[in-house]
């Protein structure tokens, strides 16, 4: 069975291993009704009878497992489509505990836009076939429709040279003066190595952004090498070691240089721009930069440490921007 895309929509087929039983999806809602841009948005599926969870854990555990059994993803273009076993109460598994008659099943980061979430509730049979979608059939669709909206404000340029990360806003020391001689002529100023958000924003727009920390190699040769961080277990262990310290010395408060938004799972939404840490062990110098110059610095010998945090899109240009 093929399942024909709206625009902006979703596609989530729950597979439920009734073993008999014939039950129904009575609904769908979306969580939190009005998502933002950055939020965790999640569908909340109803059905007409009782599910059954593991006995052999407690009630919320064996309810997050079962919210867990996802069995196929396939996302294409901006249809998504998802596949969930659970099995009903009165199937008679003698190691069940009742968990319920809803699954919650979490959304991917989306960008902002309108969309269509559709449920269908099916079943197939171990028995008869061992692939999972040998014997299928859709018994009962649920949909909702809801919009994620954009509160970000407007981007701004981050520089980065010499491994410090600075905003356009500092001084405009990047655009007249670039390290390279031959950049002022090439190019006439020095081009960002992305976009990302005030640090006020962060604040602002707390489900969406998150700070990014400075923080200098405290001690040593190397003393004074910057890094940079959203995670703020990493920042407090770094502090902690004693060998990094903030911006500047006897500063309580983090230095937060700009914002932006965290990845999931080493992924960023769609839209966004995933900014990728490089570390030159030989310098002792990290780089912060999108997937393709990354991928160049960790061909030539850099230490490939992933995506950080994620950022803007930038507005197209062209030229030679070696930062």
């Amino acid at each position: 069975m093929q399942h024909r895309p709206n625009k902006a929509a979703f596609l989530v087929s729950l597979l439920l291993a009734t073993q008999g039983a014939t039950a129904a999806i009575t609904g769908v809602t979306i969580s939190p009704a009005q998502p933002v841009e950055g939020s965790s948005i999640v569908a909340v599926v109803s059905f007409d009878r009782r599910l059954c969870g593991d006995r052999s854990l407690p009630v919320g555990d064996a309810l997050a497992r079962a919210q867990r059994q996802i069995t196929q993803a396939r996302v294409v273009g901006n249809d998504i489509s998802l596949s969930v076993a659970a099995t009903y109460m009165d199937t008679g598994f003698p190691t069940c505990v009742d968990i319920g008659a809803q699954l919650t099943i979490e959304l991917p980061p989306l960008p902002a836009g309108s969309y269509s979430v559709r449920v269908g509730e099916g079943t197939f049979a171990f028995a008869v076939d061992p692939l999972l979608f040998g014997n299928r059939t859709i018994k009962s669709v649920a949909s909702a429709t809801f919009n994620v909206t954009n509160t970000l404000p407007a981007s701004v340029p981050v520089y980065q040279e010499g491994g410090y990360l600075r905003l356009s806003s500092v001084d405009g020391f990047y655009q007249a003066a670039p390290d390279i001689a031959t950049e002022a002529t090439s190019v006439g100023r020095w081009l960002p190595a992305f976009y990302a958000w005030r640090p006020s924003s962060a604040a602002a727009n707390s489900s969406a952004l998150a700070p990014v920390y400075e923080l200098f190699v405290a001690r040593g040769q190397w003393a004074g090498k910057p890094f940079y961080t959203m995670d703020s277990e990493e920042r407090a262990s770094l502090l902690a070691s004693g060998f990094f310290k903030n911006s500047s010395d006897n500063q309580a408060d983090p230095n937060i240089i700009f914002s932006a938004i965290k990845p999931a799972g080493g992924l960023c939404p769609r839209g966004r721009v995933g900014i990728y840490r490089a570390f030159d062990v030989s310098a002792m110098r990290y780089s912060f930069l999108p997937e393709n110059s990354y991928r160049a610095l960790v061909a030539n010998g850099w230490r490939g440490e992933g995506v950080v945090f994620c950022a803007a899109l930038e507005p197209p240009e062209n030229g030679w921007a070696p930062n």
